[in-house]
This record gives structure tokens, C-alpha cells and sequence, in this order.
């Protein structure tokens, strides 16, 4: 009997692609689907009032719902392991794949929702021998990133492999000791790589990523002439620069304040798992920290991105119950500030200038490095790796472009280099890859980080209205037939004649309907035209009209 032809495999990035954050891709084997990694973003549109957060869009994974064998998570930043919780609370995942410090980090998100329960937690080591899931199977890879346990993945497939960097560097010393693996690269790309995905972000810079390890000294330089308090903001999933800090404490004999509950929880898990040593250090409270000398402090916060309820952004605002700035403060940011974050963090840098403190960002010092592989380094895993077909991923357009430029540099023909867009198909037969030309729907989710729900269009759309126009609430006394007009954000001047002129539209309204009946929503409706049309007739505004009707 003839042996069965291996179906075809596709992959379709469903976010992560012309874009920085919620990386998410999907990888299908006939009836079994692979997950790997579910991250989300921020809003960069300051229209998007209320969001919190940018989740994928999962309407394709729900309406595979029954394929999925699991979900990969290559490393545990936010842009890759973010949208998780929401995503086990609208479906099923039979299991989560992920390093040691990795599962650790997402477990306590996930438990957070209450979902802990809601899938099965597979541990994983690159060292180990690889796994299978279904027709897959998957081989993992330890990479150097500015987080622990960071992993690139190989996914052998009846087709072919496909191999995902995740994100890395080729850190030749990092802080755990613990470099990409070139070696076991090197072995995969001899085997055979059908088609090579890989982390574009710093595709267009130049030259090699700095080591971790060459903040050190500038960092220490900053600390050791610190004459108060040191303030530190950086990720808190960073887990390598806080040792830095931990490690300048210990040295300076000053006492560590960790601020924040992200950085705090992360710290936290890092220090049980033995990914982090606070030995010899004293950590302290927040309200402890006021009754300490100044020089004998260092406060390591969130709010590097400037983030409105974050610590350092109530520090800076003078709100925080537990330390206020003061001139002698030394304040590091430790971090990139990411593209749309800028004026944020600009307004807190200001905030603390305007008091008197030091400043120190990689705007004028050397207090930061990335995470993110250079040109350089790509060139060399291309090297490595040698696909027969390349797609770049994980980077807005420019970093795709650039990165396909490399490609191209080191022998990969112009047609075997698949600049794809989220949601396009990908499909992988013999050995070959090619952009199908077809779609799946994606898009995005908007969340309300307080609520954790959905903020739909419509919703979306009255914020703006009101945030832009106004809002005019209309009150309806449906006993006595009177009409009360209340307006929020119109200048004083204008609101009388414009809502004199809005009740005798809406009287007029009620009115031409006379004794005819219609019911609570009708009568709203009828309301909150009258008031929309004449209000934009007299004002030349388009305020968000509530209409309430009450029965006295």
C-alpha cells in the first residue's frame, strides 16, 4: 500500500510582524496546531482613551479551537507572554510549553485570572532531548535576551524544519553565563532548515549588541558619586540589569527598596528559582525608606515607560505615599523607551528635573544595552542556520527590510525571502516555503487593564466623542414631562444658549409625537437626536448625548 502524503504545513503569523509586540504565531500540520507564543502591546494612539493594553486577535485560534496541541513560549516578556491569561480564558489549550523561569513568570499571571487549572504546565530545557506534540517535534535552543531562560526553537515537520530564534543575542559574557547556543545552531542548520524565522528588532543597526556586562563600570561610575538616593527604573522582567544594581548595593552598602508590584513579584520568583542573588543586600519597605540617610538607598521601580499608575510616575508626580523626589536624587532609566512612550517619559524626566534631580538615560549615558541581536550577529546566525527559504519577523517594516537585506548579502536569492504580513499564509511542502496570497482575519483586542474586559468600537468611539465634543446628559421626568439639560466640557459662554436651544428642540420633538405611545428606548432615541442635531446645529460640536428617561 502506497505510504500517505504528509499533509501541508502552514504558518500564519497572527501578530508580531510589521510591528513591535504581541507576537504570536500559529503552525498547522493537517488536523494538529501549534501555538507559539501569545503577547500583547500597548496603545501608541493617545485616542485610545481607557486602553490599557493591545491584545492579538484570537478569532482563528477559537474557530480551530480543536486543533490546538499547545502553546510555546520562547521566552517571558510581555510582547510574548502577555495575552496569555486572556487567551486560556476564551479556549482551550491542552498545554503550555516553557523553560523553568519562564513557566514560573506566566503561571503567576495566569493565576492572577484564577485559570492556573485551565491547562497543563510542561517544563522544559534546551539540554534535554526534544519533545513531540503531535506530528511536531520540537527541539529547543538556549539563547542569550535581557530575561533568563530564553529559548529559540526548531519544529521538525513532516515538510521540514522551521526554526524560530525567539528573541537573542549573541552575548559573548552574560550575566548568567549562559550564551547562545552556536553549536547546536550549527547542528540544526547542517540538518536542514526549510524556513528560518527570525527576530528583526535591531536588524538596522550596525555592528554588534554591547554585552550586559559593559554597564558595570558606567553604572557603578553613576552609583559611587550618587550623593542621596539612587533611583532606578528599568523593566521588571529584567532580571540580569536588577542583579546589576543588587550586586552595586551590595558593594556601596546601601539597602535596596523594590518598587512596584510587577517588580516586585518578578524579583520575587527570580530569587526562589535561584535566578537572582541578593546575598549580603538588605531589602527594605517602601515606608522604610524615609526613616534611612539618603546615601543609603536604592530604589529599583517600575514605570520606565512611563506608565500612569506606575511607581515612578507617582514618585515623580509627588504622589507617592512612600517617597517623595528630592534635588539630591540620582534617577537611572535603565531601559529604550518604546516608540510612542516617548512623551510620557519625557513629562516624568521633567517632573524630577524640575525638582533638582540627576538624570542619567542612554540619551547622555551608558546605563543601558539591548536585548536584540545587531546586524552582525544576524549575519552570523545566517550563516549558521543556511535556510533554504528566510522570513523575517519580529520588527515594524524598516527592521523586516533590513533584515532581508542581510539575507540577501549572504547568498539567500531575493524569491526565497518571505516578507509576509500578520495574518498571511505561509505554506511549507517538501522542503519549500511560499506566501500563499490567502488571509486569515486578525486584528486587535483593546483591554481595560482595570476590568480585564474587552473595550469595543462603539465603546471606543463614545470616549473619543466625549473626550473631543463633550457630553450633554439629558434627563427626561417622564411624569411630569420636564426636561433638565446638563453639559460637561463646553466652555461656560457658549452651554446656555446652546442648551436653551437643545431643550426646545427635544420639546418640539416630544411634542410632534403628541398621544401616540412608544416606549423607554424609543423615547430615549428620540431624545438623544433632537439634542445631537440641534447642538450640532448651533455649536458646530458633536458631543456624546446620554439621554435618561425617569419615572418620578
Amino acid at each position: 500500500m502506497p505510504e500517505a502524503t504528509p499533509p501541508v504545513v502552514r504558518v500564519i503569523p497572527l501578530g508580531g510582524v510589521g510591528e513591535i509586540g504581541k507576537n504570536i504565531t500559529v503552525i498547522e500540520c493537517g488536523e494538529d496546531l501549534l501555538i507559539l507564543d501569545c503577547g500583547l502591546t500597548f496603545p501608541r494612539d493617545e485616542n485610545k482613551f481607557g486602553v490599557d493594553i493591545v491584545l492579538p486577535d484570537f478569532s482563528y485560534l477559537i474557530a480551530n479551537q480543536k486543533r490546538i496541541r499547545a502553546l510555546i513560549l520562547t521566552h517571558a516578556h510581555e510582547d510574548h507572554i502577555g495575552a496569555v491569561p486572556y487567551l486560556l480564558r476564551e479556549l482551550k489549550v491542552p498545554q503550555v510549553l516553557a523553560t523553568r523561569f519562564t513557566t514560573a513568570l506566566v503561571k503567576a499571571k495566569v493565576d492572577e485570572f484564577g485559570l492556573l487549572d485551565a491547562t497543563s504546565w510542561v517544563e522544559v530545557a534546551p539540554e534535554n532531548d526534544p519533545v513531540n506534540v503531535g506530528p511536531f517535534e520540537l527541539e529547543f535552543v538556549r539563547v542569550s535576551h535581557s530575561i533568563p531562560d530564553g529559548m529559540a526553537v526548531a519544529i521538525h515537520t513532516p515538510q521540514g524544519t522551521i526554526f524560530h530564534t525567539g528573541d537573542l543575542k549573541l552575548d559573548p559574557s552574560p550575566l548568567d553565563g549562559r550564551p547562545t547556543d552556536l553549536g547546536h545552531i550549527a547542528e540544526i542548520g547542517s540538518d536542514g532548515v526549510a524556513l528560518y524565522m527570525a527576530d528583526s528588532t535591531q536588524a538596522d543597526v550596525p555592528g554588534h549588541t554591547k554585552s550586559e556586562r559593559t554597564l558595570a563600570g558606567p553604572l557603578r561610575d553613576i552609583c559611587s558619586k550618587a550623593p542621596g538616593r539612587i533611583i532606578v527604573t528599568c523593566f521588571s522582567s529584567h532580571i540580569h540589569r536588577i542583579q546589576q544594581f543588587l550586586d552595586i548595593a551590595r558593594e556601596e552598602g546601601r539597602q535596596v527598596c523594590i518598587l512596584g508590584r510587577s517588580m516586585t513579584r518578578n524579583t520575587n520568583i527570580a530569587r526562589n528559582l535561584n535566578y537572582m542573588n541578593a546575598d549580603g543586600v538588605k531589602l527594605i519597605k517602601p515606608h522604610m525608606v524615609e526613616q534611612l540617610r539618603p546615601e543609603e538607598v536604592i530604589i529599583i521601580c517600575t514605570g520606565s515607560q512611563g506608565e500612569p499608575l506606575a511607581a515612578l510616575s507617582r514618585f515623580a508626580a509627588g504622589v507617592h505615599p512612600a517617597i517623595k523626589p528630592d534635588a539630591s536624587d540620582t534617577v537611572i532609566f535603565s531601559s529604550r523607551t518604546i516608540p510612542g512612550n516617548d512623551t510620557r517619559v519625557h513629562s516624568i524626566q521633567n517632573h524630577l528635573a524640575k525638582v533638582g534631580a540627576t538624570l542619567y538615560s542612554s540619551d547622555n549615558a551608558h546605563v543601558h544595552v539591548s536585548g536584540h541581536g545587531s546586524s552582525a550577529e544576524l549575519l552570523t546566525l545566517l550563516q549558521l542556520v543556511r535556510p533554504t527559504t528566510f522570513m523575517p519577523v519580529h520588527g515594524e517594516w524598516r527592521h523586516l527590510r533590513a533584515h532581508s537585506a542581510l539575507a540577501q548579502s549572504v547568498g539567500i536569492a531575493e524569491s526565497s525571502v518571505l516578507l509576509t504580513e500578520n495574518g498571511s499564509i505561509v505554506e511549507l511542502k517538501d522542503g519549500v516555503a511560499r506566501i500563499t496570497g490567502e488571509f486569515v482575519k486578525v486584528g486587535e483586542q483593546l483591554v481595560d487593564r482595570n476590568s480585564n474586559d474587552e473595550i469595543v468600537d462603539e465603546v471606543l468611539d463614545e470616549r473619543q466623542q466625549a473626550a473631543a465634543d463633550g457630553v450633554v446628559v439629558v434627563v427626561m421626568h417622564e411624569n411630569s414631562g420636564t426636561l433638565e439639560l446638563i453639559a460637561r466640557g463646553f466652555v461656560e459662554d457658549e452651554t446656555d444658549g446652546v442648551l436653551e436651544k437643545a431643550r426646545t428642540a427635544a420639546e418640539g420633538a416630544l411634542d410632534d409625537i403628541g398621544d401616540a405611545r412608544i416606549d423607554e428606548f424609543e423615547l430615549a432615541q428620540l431624545l438623544q437626536q433632537s439634542v445631537e442635531s440641534s447642538v450640532r446645529g448651533t455649536s458646530r460640536r458633536s458631543p456624546l448625548v446620554v439621554p435618561v428617561v425617569l419615572a418620578d
